[in-house]
């Protein structure tokens, strides 16, 4: 497991500002086409080739219940990097309307994340910062996908590379 950072990539889905902890952001790149792979979660876009590696793209929007939004100029992947016990390391993307910056968010600057009742789920942002007069999510990128998704993705990736290499030897 790495060490936390108080440095933060900062993305944007529609007006709303969100971060990751630099500790899981392998790079940033522009969005680039997508290979389509049937038979996986709705907000699993498709995957890329990154040097070689397999690598699933998330659709942010829609794991958050957003609306989705056709891609432009600005659309990045944002690659990550998770880590698990209870199952090997995740290498995946995420789709976002646009990266910012890295930003240095002393925890002393932070709130917890509201609570919205029961039936309402922020688990997933870790607390919230403010920057001039705006508001950043700081998301805690484990919590977003369940164990048991992360599972799937990691079966799904299996899945994938085990056609790409069957595709290979024919």
């Amino acid at each position: 497991m790495k060490l936390q950072s108080d440095n933060y990539v900062t993305l944007s889905l529609d007006k709303t500002m969100f971060a990751i902890n630099v500790s899981h952001v392998r790079e940033v790149l522009e969005y680039r086409e997508l290979t389509l792979i049937p038979k996986t979660a709705d907000f699993v876009k498709g995957v890329i080739n990154l040097r070689g590696s397999v690598v699933p793209v998330i659709d942010l929007r829609m794991k958050f219940s957003m609306e989705t939004k056709p891609v432009d100029i600005d659309t990045a992947i944002i690659i990550l990097e998770l880590f698990s016990e209870n199952t090997e390391d995740l290498v995946l993307g995420v789709i976002a309307d646009k990266a910012h910056e890295v930003l240095e968010i002393d925890p002393s600057q932070t709130d917890a994340a509201p609570r919205l009742g029961n039936s309402i789920h922020v688990d997933f942002i870790k607390s919230i910062a403010r920057k001039n007069e705006h508001f950043i999510m700081i998301l805690d990128i484990e919590k977003i996908f369940l164990s048991d998704e992360l599972v799937d993705l990691s079966q799904d990736i299996t899945r994938i590379k085990d056609q790409i290499a069957d595709d290979d030897e024919s």
